[in-house]
């Protein structure tokens, strides 16, 4: 689904609203082909969670299905595996089979290449590392959906400082999802007349994402 998205010079820096709604708006084949593929991933693990209750084997299953979600979430990228490790947080309203595959997303995900990660950031800075650090570790000494963290040490006066580099194309990839799920949200409380404003809290979250 990556064909087609926006740069990230097409999106706004700042959670915008209008502004995202502007970019994927003409882009509505990208929307199709990205929520069928959310909604095809999700759609098989409910079918296979219907029949294992159809099944009398629920409860056999459950560690597995847990599994299997936290890949679909792992796959489908950033915004869910943020998502996941916001719920992942809520033991009071998890089951604790869900609460453990979900919580192995805060500090299992994959690093992306270092080289082009190096590459990205002498971009930002406009001139070779070398010219800026003296040391810099050679793989990332943490990583997360959104980006990943180098520790370096500045040739200018040797103080040990950390380098965040932002996963590439993450800006993009995210807020295709959110559009996508600002739209369910606003289904979903027109036909399920749920109370609270679903728009509303999902804003609230991914504001926080272009925070980061």
């Amino acid at each position: 689904f990556e064909e087609g998205l926006a740069t990230e010079g097409d999106l706004p820096t700042a959670y915008d609203i209008p502004g995202i709604a502007r970019v994927y708006g003409r882009r509505p084949l990208l929307v199709l082909r990205r929520s069928l593929q959310i909604g095809t991933s999700f759609g098989r693990w409910f079918a296979l969670r219907y029949l294992d209750s159809l099944n009398d084997r629920a409860d056999d299953m459950f560690e597995i299905r847990a599994a299997q979600l936290r890949r679909i979430l792992l796959e489908l990228g950033p915004a869910f595996v943020k998502i996941a490790q916001a719920v992942s947080s809520r033991p009071d309203v998890i089951p604790p089979a869900y609460l453990d595959e979900l919580s192995l997303l805060q500090d299992r995900i994959a690093p992306f290449s270092t080289e082009l990660a190096f590459d990205i950031i002498e971009k930002e800075l406009q001139m070779p590392l070398d010219m800026i650090f003296s040391e810099m570790s050679p793989k990332p000494v943490a990583a997360a959906s959104l980006g990943q963290v180098y520790q370096a040490r500045l040739r200018s006066n040797g103080k040990l400082v950390a380098v965040k580099v932002q996963r590439p194309g993450v800006q993009a990839v995210i807020s295709l999802d959110i559009y996508i799920l600002r739209f369910l949200a606003g289904v979903a409380r027109k036909v399920g007349k749920f109370n609270t404003d679903l728009q509303a809290v999902l804003d609230e979250w991914a504001s926080s994402l272009f925070r980061v």
